[in-house]
């Protein structure tokens, strides 16, 4: 008989012998490898038996573009443009057709995903020569579909690539009043988005027709005389691409995520909707893959518009696939792996909302089925 048995007690448990480095190392596996289970449960759900190989396409490097800089220009500067071209093409380089006013390049993707160099800057102008940034991310400046005389507003502005591309879309008409706002609450990602601007344009278009501005756009201009004709809303998301390469990210993950994102996208494009002029147009865009921060927005904010929005179908795009209320780019659809990229057209319409109908922007609606039936889950 043991010695435990005589005395009538319960053997005593071995020791844990790992250490409080050990432990700690221990308990944030187990925290990612639960919220992997989750994470998996609910894009299945949404995705089905697409969800794995989508699911390893988002886990590969991101293939850039190069977005040209139309503003690098002069004699000089025109020379080295010149040489850096032939560069790109005897690496061969690939014009994208994504837009006719955006010069676009590609290279074939490397297994690091850095397929451009560092972007140089022309010594004579001072303004570097291109842009690197996910292709789709294009998609949504091609759809808000810039004209003569606009006034634009990139609410989410920060890092700046939409906006150089909206920037070089007015710059078509430079004898028109069009201006562009460029907005970021952010104190931190606003300089950021200036000093990106500033390599990038002549400083008379800077001081002319662009303008960095600071607001909380979830209450843009309610009630002010400013409105827009068009609106790009590239809303802050759940950015699930960057999460899955980032394990300490990935551990924090639960389906409040999206659904907190969802809450403020609606306000967000609540408050760009008011912001437009009527027959104004707004795009909706987000890098989520979750329905619930993309189709599921755009319904609740047309059922709170009370007749005062109304979707409009995208034109023909160079890749991506259709969706209820808009487009997206997932990136196993594509060969470089583009995505993910959502985005949807919405205009205003004559008609105002209905005064006093009920709900308020601030309340939750009834979940959308295409979202919540999926499983329980968690930004440019």
């Amino acid at each position: 008989m043991s010695s435990a048995s005589k005395g009538g007690g319960r053997e005593k448990e071995p020791k844990d012998k790992r250490s409080k480095a050990q432990k700690r190392k221990d308990k944030a596996s187990a925290a990612v490898e639960v919220a992997w289970h989750m994470f998996d449960q609910y894009y299945t759900s949404v995705y089905g038996e697409r969800w794995p190989a989508l699911k390893a396409a988002c886990m590969r490097p991101i293939s850039h573009c190069a977005l040209w800089n139309m503003f690098a220009s002069g004699r000089e500067c025109d020379q080295f443009c010149a040489a850096l071209r032939a560069d790109l093409q005897a690496k061969n380089a690939v014009q994208l057709a994504i837009d006719k006013h955006l010069e676009c390049f590609f290279l074939p993707p490397v297994e690091d995903g850095h397929n451009f160099p560092h972007p140089p800057r022309c010594i004579e102008s001072g303004r570097v020569c291109y842009y690197p940034m996910d292709a789709a991310s294009l998609l949504p400046v091609k759809a808000l579909a810039v004209e003569e005389g606009d006034d634009v507003l990139d609410m989410c502005a920060a890092p700046g690539g939409k906006s150089l591309a909206l920037a070089m879309s007015l710059a078509l008409w430079p004898r028109a009043a069009g201006r562009l706002e460029c907005n970021d609450v952010s104190t931190d990602r606003r300089r950021r988005l200036r000093q990106v601007l500033e390599s990038y344009l002549p400083e008379s278009t800077m001081a002319e027709a662009i303008h960095v501005t600071g607001h909380d756009c979830t209450a843009w201009r309610r009630g002010a005389d400013t409105q827009y004709d068009k609106i790009l809303l590239d809303a802050p998301c759940s950015t699930e691409r960057h999460l899955m390469l980032k394990a300490d990210e990935i551990a924090e993950w639960s389906m409040n995520r999206p659904r907190q994102s969802a809450r403020r996208q609606i306000k967000l494009l609540l408050a760009g909707l008011r912001s437009l002029r009527t027959g104004g147009r707004l795009v909706y865009s987000t890098c989520s893959l979750s329905p619930l921060e993309n189709d599921d927005v755009v319904s609740k904010a047309l059922r709170k518009m009370h007749g005062g929005a109304s979707i409009v179908p995208p034109p023909p795009m160079p890749f991506g696939e259709p969706t209820t209320r808009g487009w997206i780019v997932l990136p196993d659809n594509n060969a470089a792996g583009w995505g993910p990229l959502y985005f949807a057209i919405l205009v205003r319409n004559e008609q105002e909302e209905k005064a006093g109908a009920k709900g308020s922007d601030d309340e939750d609606d009834a979940p959308d089925a295409a979202g919540d039936d999926a499983a329980d889950d968690d930004d440019s």
